[in-house]
């Protein structure tokens, strides 16, 4: 199974990595990506998670790529979901962001439970807790560095409400 999830999820990457809609926005949405994949790469052997972890994992990087290819802001599911609900905005960048807080609950258990041995109900208040924070705080905080950065890579990232 592990082959087939890698070999579809290798397919979707290739095709999103060729003219992406901004080459330096595409490579540092990316850069998590090579390590998390290496680290994956890295540790199969030693701790192999479920069939269902890699798929849900794969699921989530490929929407993933499909955001770093158009840029999360000119995503076309995003364009079909703003106008289908008359939102101001693009939300792609809102919904992968949840999805991410969905699909890597139960991987992230999976990793708590057999890597220390936590008791079922201790690892969910875990999860509970990391997803809340990893999945809000990309969308609702500050990013500095698209503030300084100039053309295009700056204006790729949707501006944050600050009060």
């Amino acid at each position: 199974m592990l082959q087939i999830l890698a070999t579809v999820y290798g397919v979707i990457w290739l095709a999103t990595a060729i003219a992406p809609v901004n080459r330096f926005d595409w490579f540092l949405e990316n850069l998590l990506v090579f390590a998390f994949v290496g680290l994956l790469a890295a540790t199969y052997r030693a701790f192999p998670l479920s069939d269902l972890s890699y798929t849900l994992i794969a699921v989530f990087l490929s929407l993933h790529a499909v955001g770093a290819h158009y840029t999360y802001s000119e995503s076309p599911m995003g364009v079909w979901l703003q106008e289908a609900w008359d939102l101001e905005r693009n939300h792609y960048d809102r919904l992968v962001h949840f999805v991410f807080g969905l699909l890597f609950c139960y991987p992230l258990r999976e990793t708590i439970l057999r890597g220390t041995g936590e008791p079922p109900r201790a690892a969910t208040s875990w999860i509970g807790a990391t997803r809340a924070a990893g999945s809000t705080a990309p969308s609702t905080s500050p990013i500095p560095a698209p503030k300084t950065w100039r053309g295009p890579a700056g204006s790729a990232f949707p501006p944050v409400a600050t009060s």
